[in-house]
């Protein structure tokens, strides 16, 4: 396993300061935190600040001038002084002057390199380079229990594909270690695809001599290996063999670990049981909602019925082949102001006015 010396490098000015920074101080031994603040960080973010700092030497509050060149100078001094191998790397957590001419500029002088960027910054997103020294984290907050690293452990030779049904929610944190042997050598097309694009790194361990749960206790070994290097980091064994349960037993009642340790059937619900309150979790829990079969038909028909009618609308005019976007505005858009404003955006004033004519038919618009 790969083990990272991280600097952190957090935003010390915005609002949630203390949820951002909620777990740095469980956080393991090979990580630096430092707090980037200004003159313009508000009063109540010192006091949190200060108390972090004095609560753990692994966490300093670093003042800098709000200037051009600040960010990219800071920068600079951080990579000269904590990359020194490949196995040491900065992260940038979002909103730390990861827009303005001072990040940009950094950027373009090869100060700083991207290995993956905050989903939500514009900026950011058109930066991403090969080297991976440096990268800004996805998701804004550092969360050590309730986020953090999950190893996922897979007895492939016990759950064959059904266990990897959720592959496609792995991001850059996950960690997945396939244990197989010559009874499970085959795996569906486009599986294996899926499960190495989105995992953030993938090994394979296969059975060396056939014994007896012989997969079992590799993995079981592997689970003291990572609580031995990480006591934080969370560890998802994917298996139908309830035999596991005695190792997360054993590692709860008499080992007194901090790593959260749980069993599943499969990828999918391993997220559920570990993922805590994040956007992952509740997109697989939206997906598996259960929905009532006959509402589900009603509104069906009533989509139906109105496309006909639409569809009979357009059938002689210039517009027909135009339905689906025409369909779409009008199921969508809630009132008729929202209607007719969407449609003149997508077809302009002349268009626009002359379809939203048509659809006044429908007694909707």
């Amino acid at each position: 396993m790969h083990e990272y010396n991280t600097t952190y490098l957090v935003n010390g000015n915005v609002a949630d300061i203390d949820k951002i920074m909620d777990g740095a101080l469980e956080a393991p031994r090979n990580e630096t935190f430092f707090i980037i603040t200004n003159e313009k960080c508000p009063e109540k973010n010192r006091q949190i600040i200060a108390d972090y700092c004095k609560r753990s030497d692994k966490i300093n509050e670093r003042i800098i001038k709000h200037s051009k060149n600040s960010f990219s100078n800071y920068v600079k001094s951080i990579q000269s002084n904590y990359i020194n191998s490949p196995m040491d790397r900065v992260v940038i957590m979002p909103q730390v002057s990861v827009s303005g001419p001072s990040f940009s500029e950094a950027v373009g002088n090869g100060l700083i390199t991207i290995k993956s960027t905050y989903r939500d910054d514009v900026g950011a997103n058109q930066l991403i380079t090969a080297n991976k020294s440096t990268q800004i984290m996805e998701g804004g907050h550092l969360n050590i229990q309730a986020g953090g690293k999950m190893h996922i452990l897979i007895d492939y030779e016990n759950v064959h594909y059904e266990g990897l049904i959720g592959t496609q929610y792995l991001n850059h944190s996950d960690h997945v270690m396939l244990f197989y042997s010559n009874d499970s050598i085959t795996i569906q097309n486009g599986a294996f695809e899926e499960l190495t694009k989105n995992a953030g790194s993938f090994d394979m361990v296969k059975l060396k001599q056939v014994r007896r749960n012989g997969l079992d206790f590799y993995i079981a070994t592997c689970v003291g290996r990572i609580i031995e290097n990480d006591p934080n980091e969370k560890i998802l064994i994917v298996s139908r063999d309830q035999g596991y349960l005695a190792v997360i037993d054993y590692c709860k009642a008499y080992a007194g670990i901090r790593n959260e340790i749980q069993l599943a059937e499969s990828v999918e619900s391993g997220l559920i049981l570990l993922d805590g309150d994040t956007e992952r979790r509740r997109s697989i829990l939206a997906k598996r909602e259960v929905k009532n079969l006959e509402t589900e038909y009603a509104l069906y028909k009533e989509r139906r019925s109105l496309y006909e009618k639409i569809k009979g609308l357009l059938y002689e005019t210039p517009y027909i082949d135009e339905i689906e976007r025409i369909f779409g505005i009008m199921e969508y858009a809630p009132t008729p102001k929202e209607k007719y404003t969407a449609t003149l955006h997508a077809f302009g004033i002349k268009r626009g006015q002359e379809i939203y004519r048509i659809m006044k038919k429908l007694e909707i618009a």
